[in-house]
């Protein structure tokens, strides 16, 4: 019964891992042999009869620029025996180059205390890397605008999440003074003006809509939006 449930357990994590595209791999320090597992050859899209199970075919897949770094993570931490992460880019055999997060420990030790293995896993965050890339431009592209600019959620109260440096120039206000906030504490003290009513009613209907309004900046200055 032990068995089995050990079995059932391997089964489940080798479909969660598939799903997640996690991919296993060891080292042996000795003898410098590396094995992956089947989700690892998929990341790398190498077949198993393409890698010879050595690190230094590994490092290989591995952008030049990338390798120098990923070497000196990999020799510190095994100099002190600790886990470690990082992340690097490879090159696969079709020309695509995917961006990785790796994360080792290590297994094992001789009587002199040294490790005798790395094992760790390795995921592909290309599509997260650029999403960030994307977001990093996107927010260059706003923040050189001479428009104030914010951005809010579409539900809830509308809190600020985002306010680029013409705004702080225009209003007064750093970003961590807006942030979460609803955009109506440029209007305190002025709500008698129909305009706002329009925003309400074209966001109620997920429309867009252009107005005038009346605001005051942070020193109490009143200026037209």
């Amino acid at each position: 019964a032990e068995r089995n449930r050990y079995a059932a357990n391997l089964r489940t994590s080798a479909v969660a891992r598939q799903a997640a595209r996690i991919g296993v791999w060891t080292l042996d320090l000795s003898s410098g042999d590396v094995t992956w597992d089947p989700i690892q050859h998929e990341l790398m899209g190498v077949a198993r009869r393409e890698f010879d199970g050595t690190h230094r075919s590994f490092m290989d897949r591995i952008l030049l620029e990338d390798r120098p770094r990923v070497e000196a993570v990999l020799q510190a931490a095994k100099a002190k025996g600790r886990p470690f992460q990082m992340q690097f880019r490879i090159l696969r055999p079709d020309g695509n180059i995917r961006h990785i997060q790796g994360h080792g420990h290590f297994v094992g030790g001789h009587t002199s205390g040294a490790p005798r293995r790395m094992i760790g896993v390795n995921f592909d965050v290309t599509r997260e890397e650029e999403l960030l890339t994307q977001i990093k431009l996107n927010s260059g592209a706003l923040d050189s605008t001479v428009c104030g600019v914010l951005i809010t959620e579409a539900r809830g109260d509308h809190p600020i999440v985002y306010s680029n440096s013409a705004f702080t120039r225009i209003t007064g206000y750093q970003a961590a003074e807006v942030l979460g906030r609803n955009c109506r504490f440029l209007t305190e003290g002025l709500d008698e003006q129909p305009e706002l009513e329009t925003i309400r009613l074209t966001l109620a209907r997920g429309e867009p809509c252009t107005v005038t309004l009346r605001n005051r900046r942070k020193n109490g200055e009143l200026f037209w939006n």
